[in-house]
């Protein structure tokens, strides 16, 4: 068994797929008991840390799963990839699983659009960056195990670049659920209470800052965990001057919500006022026009009804 695992092992490591197949025709359940091992640096790490790429689509067509699987360091085989700067490797996993782009590694919780937002700016990190958001358009909303997002971490790490690829992605973004996917992301916040605008004015980062106070789903007063806004971390007279025109104001000028009363508005709530927006977000486009038709004939009869009461001349 040692030998066919070494076999296996050199295999992946020099990506020769004969040795692969040699070693599958001695043992035809070799993958599955890697598969079987919690954590482990399977033959898909070892290719994808040395770039074989024929090699890792092999191992990922023969068996899929060890596409997700996380090794004693707690990486995948991606992540592997791309600390490694295999970008095309990358590209071709992605490829035959899109899935692979929402895989969490172990430590930190940062999936391959976070390592890539921390990776810096050059032109493979930023097409790879693209790539993932058209791929898997919801790997926007991933968040690590700070409750960062992919915009928290590109602030944090000072990558404009990837801040702008995202947030400019973000409100072009035109697929159906984008309104809601935009105002998600846009009020996300980490462990810290801290928003993408938080981050960005304490990074004092001016050209986020112009961006994000502009958009409509950006919460300009919302307050972190220490009780401050954005214009409270601001530095610069700059700075304070752009969230100041935005309309953002200190968190001493703004009044604490008080629990108990909005516990009370929420009880008083007529629950017929939310039955036409709940029916617009349950309803497919063709019914909701249809509906509306139904509408306008309806208030139409109504209003003729008004004008010519029955019995009238």
């Amino acid at each position: 068994m040692a030998n066919r695992d070494n076999k296996l092992e050199e295999a992946a490591k020099t990506g020769d797929l004969n040795k692969l197949y040699e070693a599958i025709k001695e043992d035809a359940h070799i993958l599955e008991k890697v598969d079987a091992i919690p954590f482990v640096d399977t033959p898909l790490h070892i290719a994808a840390a040395a770039g074989h790429v024929h090699f890792a689509i092999q191992i990922m067509r023969l068996k899929p799963s060890l596409a997700l699987k996380l090794n004693q360091e707690g990486l995948s085989p991606i992540h592997v990839a791309l600390q490694n700067n295999h970008h095309n490797l990358v590209h071709r996993l992605v490829k035959i699983n899109g899935d692979l782009i929402r895989v969490r590694e172990g430590r930190e919780g940062l999936t391959p659009l976070h390592l890539l937002c921390k990776s810096g700016d050059s032109e493979e990190n930023i097409t790879l960056l693209y790539e993932f958001l058209v791929t898997c358009p919801d790997s926007i909303e991933d968040v690590n195990v700070r409750n960062e997002t992919a915009l928290h971490i590109a602030l944090r790490y000072e990558n404009l670049t990837a801040f702008q690829v995202l947030f400019g992605w973000l409100i072009r973004n035109v697929r159906k659920g984008a309104e809601y996917l935009e105002r998600s992301v846009l009020s996300k916040i980490d462990d810290d209470d801290n928003t993408i605008l938080h981050i960005s004015t304490l990074m004092g980062n001016t050209e986020a800052v112009k961006l994000l106070v502009r958009c409509p789903y950006m919460r300009l007063n919302c307050k972190n965990s220490m009780k401050q806004t954005a214009l409270d971390l601001a530095e610069s007279s700059e700075m304070k001057r752009i969230l100041s025109e935005a309309g953002t104001k200190s968190g001493a000028s703004i009044k604490s919500s008080n629990y108990k009363d909005d516990a009370s508005k929420m009880a008083s709530v007529d629950p017929r006022s939310n039955f036409v927006y709940r029916l617009k977000l349950n309803m497919s486009s063709e019914r909701r026009d249809a509906y509306l038709v139904v509408m306008v004939l309806v208030i139409t009869a109504i209003y003729q009804t008004g004008l010519s009461p029955p019995g009238a001349r």
